[in-house]
């Protein structure tokens, strides 16, 4: 899905065809606003719309009001927005349920302000990644959400717009904060200890029989054609990490099982994942139990 939005926001109007900032419809008392860093910046339209709560992303504090939330962020493919959806729709729902207006800004009004938008209508109001899409873009036609936070919105409906929980949606999610924490220096990367008796499908190891993850830690890893001969999972605490690459071992009977690669690796088929925390089919059984 998020593909087909990002073919066709390709024909979105420039930022210079909108004005500063519009109303997001949502069924709250507040209202909420999207704009750009020049509406957080014009006092006299702040007072005149009575915004009392800002979300700045990626520009700081451009107010003089004390009620900012500010979310350090740039607008690339590989940033996770993902991350502070959580903090911005709580932010926004508890401001706009009291009946406060709330500006939500980035630099131009037109990516990362529009993609919290959108997952706010997502997950509170319960709309599609491609509906709230829709109802961002009708009211600032000139949206455009980078690739990567448009794949990151079409994960988090995948998620069921909560990033708790057990599936091959929230394994890819927590892979990706593994990847943002290991490229910080302070912070530390968390392994994930499998959930084994909420999966009806579960992954042994071939040669002793020890029982390794359930498919809900499988990342979600796709091909055009065919299907590779990897099982790609998110980094577990069974997997001794010791360096940027290395080798997995079954914490059994320490058979070699695959690989992990942080810098990411090309699987059987030539698609890219990173990072890689793979095992071999042939040595491992998927079994469903």
């Amino acid at each position: 899905m998020w593909r087909t939005i990002q073919a066709e926001q390709k024909q979105n109007p420039p930022t210079s065809s909108c004005g500063e900032f519009v109303v997001i419809p949502t069924q709250s008392s507040g209202q909420l606003f999207l704009g750009s860093a020049f509406a957080a910046e014009d006092r006299a339209f702040l007072n005149e719309k009575r915004i009392s709560c800002v979300i700045a992303l990626g520009t700081g504090n451009l107010t003089s009001l004390q009620d900012v939330l500010c979310i350090d962020i740039i607008d690339v493919q590989e940033a996770l927005i993902l991350g502070y959806f959580d903090i911005c729709i709580g932010y926004l729902h508890e401001r706009l349920e009291q009946g406060r207006n709330v500006l939500v800004h980035c630099a131009y009004g037109q990516s990362r302000s529009a993609a919290i938008c959108v997952a706010y209508l997502m997950q509170q109001e319960k709309y599609s990644l491609l509906d709230g899409y829709k109802v961002v873009q009708q009211a600032r036609p000139c949206i455009y959400i980078n690739s990567g936070f448009l794949e990151q919105l079409d994960l988090y409906e995948q998620m069921g717009c909560s990033l708790d929980g057990d599936s091959s949606a929230h394994a890819t999610y927590r892979t990706m904060q593994a990847l943002q924490n290991k490229r910080s220096q302070d912070q530390n990367v968390e392994l994930y200890t499998s959930k084994l008796a909420l999966a009806t499908n579960k992954i042994y190891c071939r040669k002793c029989n020890y029982l390794l993850c359930t498919s809900n830690n499988m990342v979600m890893h796709e091909h055009l054609n065919g299907t590779c001969d990897a099982v790609f999972l998110e980094p577990l605490s069974w997997m001794e990490l010791s360096g940027e690459q290395g080798r997995l071992s079954c914490p059994r009977c320490k058979g070699k099982l695959g690989i992990y690669n942080w810098f990411g690796l090309k699987c059987s088929l030539g698609t890219f994942q990173q990072p890689v925390f793979q095992l071999s089919r042939a040595r491992v059984d998927m079994r469903k139990v």
